[in-house]
């Protein structure tokens, strides 16, 4: 009897210890499964109408960002000898995986309202990545959409945009949070 207690015992702290080290990631899996609106390749993306009601004028779109590559390391720091390149870029600690910051484009809520509708572009796809706030600077996981974003709603001036030191852009994808979109219209 005391062997069996163990044993739960043992596997309910393994259980609560994987949980809480896979909090981030289990909370996006649960948030997309059961909190988000789920789409199909293709299908049109509309913005919760919502949205439109509050103070803000835009909404926030994302971009995906990877580790700068050896090469690029280089002709960043071309004046400098080659196995010093080298040991510069070894002393820099990259995660091993891309994450999301803010892009450069926005959705103009305004011009969303003048359209008639919400449609804000076209579903690609959905991704799980860890994105860093840009006012505090910490990672967190999130989900996001990539959509091909409706040209006539996105804004005109190029917004500045925080890169990391030693990264660049890993594609040229659009991404916007689950929880701002909707498949109505």
């Amino acid at each position: 009897m005391k062997t069996k207690i163990l044993i739960i015992g043992m596997l309910l702290f393994i259980l609560t210890a994987v949980a809480i080290t896979n909090y981030k990631s289990l909370k996006a899996h649960y948030d997309y499964a059961f909190k988000s609106e789920h789409f199909n390749t293709g299908d049109e993306v509309y913005l919760k109408d919502a949205l439109l009601n509050d103070d803000a004028s835009r909404v926030a779109t994302f971009r995906a960002v990877r580790p700068i590559t050896m090469d690029e390391y280089e002709l960043k720091h071309i004046l400098y000898s080659k196995e010093e390149v080298q040991s510069k870029y070894a002393k820099i600690n990259f995660p091993s995986h891309l994450f999301l910051i803010k892009s450069s484009q926005d959705i103009d809520k305004i011009k969303v309202k003048k359209t008639g509708n919400l449609l804000i572009g076209i579903y690609k796809g959905h991704v799980q990545l860890d994105m860093q706030d840009p006012s505090t600077g910490t990672i967190f996981k999130d989900n996001l959409y990539e959509i091909e974003l409706d040209k006539n709603i996105v804004t005109n001036e190029e917004l500045s945009v925080f890169m990391p030191e030693n990264y660049t852009w890993a594609n040229d994808k659009i991404y916007v949070g689950a929880n701002l979109v909707s498949a109505k219209k």
